[in-house]
C-alpha cells in the first residue's frame, strides 16, 4: 500500500489531523498527526553536551516525537545514534527488542550515511513505570542526528504499524 494510500485510510480517523511540519533549524519536514509543540533542553549525548530540540505532540493515544541535535564537525554520527538508541532503549527499560535496517522508504532513509540508520521496535515503561510500545528510526544528515518515535500503550490496538506509516514515510529532506 502506497505512503498516500495510508495516508489517505487513516485520515478518516477523527483523532488524526496530518499536517506537514518543518523541524526547527533543519531541512527536515514531517508529517505530524496533530499540531506539534517546541522544546528544547541540553542533554549529554555519547559523551558530547548538545541542545536537544523536541517536536512532538499527542494524537490517538499516542506519542508522535522528532529528536535532533547537531553535533562537532568530525564526530562519529553512527556512533552518536548507537548511543543515543542504547540510551533510549536503556532508559525505557526496553524488552522484546526487534532492530532491523530502516523500512522508511522516504528521502530520510537515502540521505542517511551508511550504517546510521536503524528502526526499533521495542516494548518497555514510560518513566512512570506504565506498559510502552516504541516504533522509531535514528539516523543522520550531515552534522544533524535525528531521532523519530511513536510511543503508544502496550494495551492499545490505536496505534498500529498502519498508523504510524504516515510519520514514518513522511520525513522528507527539502
Amino acid at each position: 500500500m502506497t505512503a498516500l494510500a495510508v495516508l489517505l485510510l487513516s485520515a478518516c480517523n477523527p483523532s488524526l489531523n496530518w499536517r506537514e511540519t518543518r523541524i526547527v533549524d533543519t531541512d527536515l519536514t514531517a508529517m505530524m498527526p496533530c499540531k506539534p509543540a517546541h522544546h528544547q533542553r541540553s542533554v549529554p549525548l555519547a559523551g558530547l553536551t548538545v541542545t536537544l530540540h523536541m517536536t512532538g505532540c499527542d494524537a490517538d493515544g499516542a506519542t508522535f516525537a522528532i529528536s535532533h541535535a547537531v553535533i562537532p564537525e568530525g564526530s562519529a554520527a553512527p556512533r552518536v545514534l548507537t548511543e543515543w538508541r542504547k540510551t533510549t532503549l536503556t532508559n525505557m527499560v526496553a524488552k522484546s527488542v526487534r532492530e532491523s535496517p530502516n523500512p522508511v522508504e522516504s528521502p530520510a532513509k537515502a540521505a542517511t550515511p551508511p550504517g546510521s540508520s536503524m528502526f526499533v521496535i521495542a516494548q518497555g515503561q514510560r518513566g512512570a513505570g506504565s506498559p510502552v510500545i516504541l516504533q522509531g528510526v535514528w539516523f543522520a544528515r550531515g552534522s544533524h542526528v535525528f531521532h523519530a518515535a511513536v510511543y503508544a500503550p502496550a494495551q492499545s490496538a490505536s496505534v498500529t504499524t498502519a498508523t504510524a506509516e504516515p510519520f514514518f514515510s513522511g520525513l522528507n529532506f527539502q
